[in-house]
């Protein structure tokens, strides 16, 4: 997830908050567990759905 501001030299301050719930499968570890994300603050749907999908690819070489 990358974070850029539109005025290259303006400070910027973020803040982003997300709880991630990770449901192992029945057929784990031969399957990666699926991610949710139930809950988020400052940040809107499409970031959201950014995270989930980076999350799934980089999970992957963390549960296997």
């Amino acid at each position: 997830l990358t974070i850029k501001d539109r005025k290259p030299n303006a400070f910027l301050n973020v803040s982003v908050c997300a709880t991630l719930q990770f449901t192992y499968v029945d057929t784990y570890p031969d399957d990666a567990p699926v991610i949710d994300v139930p809950s988020y603050e400052g940040m809107d749907d499409s970031d959201v759905e950014n995270l989930r999908e980076f999350l799934e690819q980089e999970v992957i070489l963390l549960f296997t």
